[in-house]
């Protein structure tokens, strides 16, 4: 006894019991992509999700890239050692009246630099000679008190000001690891449960009768030491490993300094203190497996589409990641810097995880003169938030371009593996489109685009010319890619490329496939094609720019 046809095993069968006729093709248009997810895999992530977007960004509907700065690295500020604790702020010293936007790092050697970026320009000063802060694993910390000094905190070397020309030992016997400006005090770790906190309006009294003191937390909810103290949304924030205490109402009365001090969370808190920032009016910090935020007292899990990342993340310095904003396309993103280990080749690399308006997005760094970009600073400049990089070389310079810089990067963005609404069905892509637009600056695009089953990928690499801006009151130009789609699976997916010199963004993407009725996979392969003449010579093809091109065909088993 013979099995009947494929057909007829699933059932499918018309009114009289035969096998239907083949189906007309179908098209599904994706656009206004609602997130990047790599927790799920590729073959579990949502029609409207992306299974990975690297160097592009969500606006409006669709994924716009974002450039990397190419241009100068200028001189090194420090190329002897690694740095080990950065600060960026505006500091008003020496002869200036107005604060300038500086750059301080503190090296795992003990010295200690200083970069004023006033006008864009590059002056810097030594802050402190080799071997005055201790290196990692103790913990230097920087703040700054108003418009200056700069204030530094060490674990072995004490509690120092920084006026922008001369540093000065404030006190040898304070030490610390994290240290915050709040209510016209300084608060200072100096111990592992301890506050101390100086005198009102003054960063170097620490005088009782004038307002100072210190405190212990004794709250059982609150386990371990502290980790960080942030100020942010009129609260101190004390954070710890498993539990963040909200410090305010902060007054002096009769030389007396009183406040409150509240648990706002338990269960949950950060080993990390350089990831905390504020974003907004919210709290967030990195944990060892997530990214989280604190809005008032309630928190909320900014990374769970993508934690399954986070086993191949590590700090890109000694004291882990750190978190600072940038302007991008009109958006305020929040960045986290993190080292990547590639969970099949090994290879190291540093990746920014950026998070706008609820999604995140990867971006890489520009690593100038082969050097891996190891931590960032946020910096507002001409009141514009830009994130500059600190390499392994002591270079520091903006990681994402401005509009009149020099660009490198690309922007990748993958799709789910589709199945069309028919998951025990194959399908044979037939055709695949990209619906892009581009600045009038843009002419041509080099693309390569990639059609990928659950078995194989055929990826090409065309020039796309973009139309003259008709009709665009923002001088806006369009293209439509369109391009047969050589492929036989049951799932089917596309990753788009493209420099992020182009400034292109892809407005939508579309799949034309019809149903093979085939459940096994079809292992595709694509395959060059020949073309001879009478003689059995073959015949050569060129493309633009005289590039010779092979055509491909896909053969199946």
């Amino acid at each position: 006894m013979s099995l009947p046809p494929a057909a007829l095993r699933r059932g499918q069968q018309d009114q009289n019991g035969r096998p239907p006729g083949p189906l007309p093709p179908q098209t599904s248009s994706f656009k206004g992509w609602r997130a990047l997810n790599l927790t799920d895999s590729r073959l579990g992530v949502d029609d409207d999700e992306l299974a990975y977007l690297e160097n592009g960004m969500f606006v409006g509907k669709g994924i716009q890239s974002v450039g990397l700065y190419n241009g100068a690295a200028g001189a090194s500020l420090y190329p002897v050692s690694i740095v080990k604790q950065s600060l960026a702020c505006q500091l008003t010293y020496g002869v200036n009246t107005i604060p300038h936007p500086v750059i301080i790092c503190i090296y795992e050697d003990g010295t200690a630099w200083m970069r004023d970026l006033y006008l864009d320009g590059a002056v810097d000063v030594q802050v402190a000679p080799l071997g005055t802060f201790s290196a990692s694993p103790s913990r230097t910390a920087i703040t700054v008190w108003q418009d200056g000094p700069v204030l530094i905190l060490d674990e072995v070397a004490g509690y120092y000001q920084w006026t922008g020309t001369t540093l000065t030992l404030i006190d040898a016997t304070r030490r610390g690891s994290t240290l915050s400006v709040f209510e016209g005090h300084v608060w200072i770790k100096t111990a592992a449960r301890t506050l101390t906190y100086t005198a009102p309006n003054s960063f170097s009294s620490f005088v009782a009768g004038e307002g100072a003191g210190s405190f212990r937390i004794t709250d059982e909810a609150f386990q371990g030491a502290v980790v960080e103290v942030f100020s942010t949304v009129e609260q101190l924030w004390i954070l710890g490993v498993a539990a963040i205490d909200a410090l305010g109402n902060v007054a002096t009365s009769g030389g007396v300094t009183t406040f409150s001090v509240t648990n706002a969370l338990t269960s949950l808190g950060t080993a990390f203190g350089d990831s905390v920032y504020g974003y907004f009016r919210a709290l967030t910090f990195a944990t060892g497996y997530s990214i989280h935020s604190l809005l008032g007292v309630t928190p909320q899990k900014l990374s769970g589409k993508i934690d399954r990342l986070f086993p191949f993340l590590t700090g890109a310095i000694a004291s882990g990641p750190r978190a600072g904003v940038v302007e991008l396309n009109g958006f305020l993103v929040l960045a986290f810097i993190y080292q990547f280990t590639h969970p099949s080749t090994g290879t190291i690399s540093t990746k920014l995880l950026c998070f706008q308006e609820g999604k995140f997005f990867l971006a890489t760094t520009p690593d100038l003169g082969g050097n891996r970009v190891l931590d960032l600073v946020s910096l507002t400049v001409r009141s514009t938030p830009e994130l500059y990089g600190i390499d392994g070389g002591g270079f520091i310079y903006r990681i994402f371009a401005r509009a009149t810089d020099a660009v490198q990067g690309t922007m990748i963005v993958s799709s789910k593996l589709h199945d069309f609404g028919e998951p025990v069905t194959g399908h044979q892509a037939l055709s695949l489109g990209f619906d892009l637009s581009a600045p009038s600056t843009t002419a041509i695009a080099k693309l390569a685009v990639t059609l990928a089953s659950e078995a194989a990928a055929v990826t090409r690499s065309p020039d796309q010319a973009f139309a003259a801006a008709y009709d665009a009151a923002l001088g806006t130009r369009y293209a439509l890619y369109r391009a047969n789609a050589p492929m036989i699976g049951q799932r089917v997916g596309w990753t788009f490329q493209v420099l992020c010199q182009y400034n292109v963004t892809l407005e939508a993407a579309h799949l034309e496939v019809s149903r093979t009725g085939e459940w096994e996979t079809q292992r595709a392969v694509a395959v060059g094609w020949d073309f001879i003449n009478a003689t059995g010579a073959t015949i050569p093809f060129t493309g633009s720019g005289g590039v010779a091109f092979q055509w491909e065909g896909v053969q199946s088993p």
